[in-house]
Order: C-alpha cells, then structure tokens, then sequence
C-alpha cells in the first residue's frame, strides 16, 4: 500500500471518526473537575487542559468505525514489515480472519442499533448476546491460530514490529478500546489529526 493510499485512507477514517464525550463525565463532573481549573476557556490560559490533552482523551473514547480502523492498521502493518512471499502466505489468513472479525463487529453494531427497540423478553435479548460473545470468542481463537503461525515465520526486526502493533486491532475488535498509539500513528499518516 503507497503512502497516498495510507494517506487517503487515515483522512477518510478521520471523517468518519465521531466524536461524543460527554465534557462533565470526561473532566470531573460539573465545574471541571479538582484542580483542572474547569474547561478554562478550552484549556491553556485558565488551567483547564490543553488543546492536546483534550484532543487525545476525546479520540480515546470517539466511537469508531472499526472496519476502516483495523484495514488501515493492517495495511501500514502489511507495509512495515516488509514480507517475503511465504511470509505473506502466512500473514494472508491471519489479516482475512481479522478483517473478517472487524467485518462481523460492524455488522452487529447496526443490527444493534435497529433492534434497539426490538420485541422480544429480556431473556432473548440475553441469548442473542451471548450467541455473539460465543461466535466472537470462536473467531478469536481462529485469529490466534493464524497469528501464531504467521508470527513464527517473521525475523526477530519484523518481531519487533509485531510485538509493538499486531495484536493492535484484535484488542480493539475485542474491547472497544483504541490501544494506546495505535490511533496518533494513524494521524500521523494522514499528516494531520483528526478534528475534534
């Protein structure tokens, strides 16, 4: 993948990224918070917190869409590590199987949103979900058979690589969380950061 690609593709993830932090829950409840000063005019001047600080807590809880988070991450990961052929036979399933679960994650949060007012008891909302959590831990799994296979063909320059970033997107399929880094490096290849 070129860098333009990487590039276009972190401006079109920086788009789609919205950012909804409730700023009461995020600094401290009402008046800011202890010590912070308040919002302070957006931070700086009156002792609220900086334009950065701000920018980084709101990108760490900005609901994502985790297809378009996890393909560029696999793509600059693809770039980075620079494959032989029967690397990239390797790396082929585990990236498909990841792109799969981000495929299958993206999917259940619209059909969640539609259902939300749904018919059905309680108890069958309760066996839809852990349907899901089932289907995902099976799919998790599969992702860390090919991981491991793929893995045990890399040098250790291209273990160093994976170490820092490779399970990156499984962790935020999984949890919901962006691993820490992970979203400044895909500023950074946009050559800009996200707006708030």
């Amino acid at each position: 993948m070129s860098a333009v690609r990487i590039a276009c593709a972190a401006l079109a993830l920086a788009a789609a990224i919205g950012v909804t932090v409730d700023a009461a829950a995020q600094y401290g409840g009402p008046g800011g918070g202890v010590g912070r000063g308040g919002m302070g005019g957006m931070g700086g001047q009156r002792g609220g917190p900086s334009q950065d600080a701000m920018h980084r807590d709101t990108m760490a809880d900005a609901p994502l869409n985790p297809g378009a988070v996890v393909q560029l991450e696999l793509d600059r990961l693809e770039d980075d590590l620079k494959m032989t052929q029967v690397q990239f036979d390797a790396w082929r399933p585990y990236a498909d199987k990841v792109t799969k679960l981000a495929d299958d994650v993206t999917r259940t949060r619209a059909d969640a949103r539609s259902r939300a007012s749904a018919a059905g008891n309680a108890v069958q909302h309760l066996e839809e979900i852990a349907n899901v959590a089932g289907s995902r831990a099976t799919a998790v799994d599969d992702i860390v058979v090919a991981g491991r296979a793929f893995y045990s063909t890399l040098n250790s320059d291209q273990k160093a690589i994976a170490d820092r970033r490779m399970w990156m997107p499984v962790s935020l399929l999984v949890t919901g969380v962006v691993p820490p880094g992970m979203m400044d490096a895909i500023a950074r290849s946009s050559g800009r950061r996200p707006p708030l």
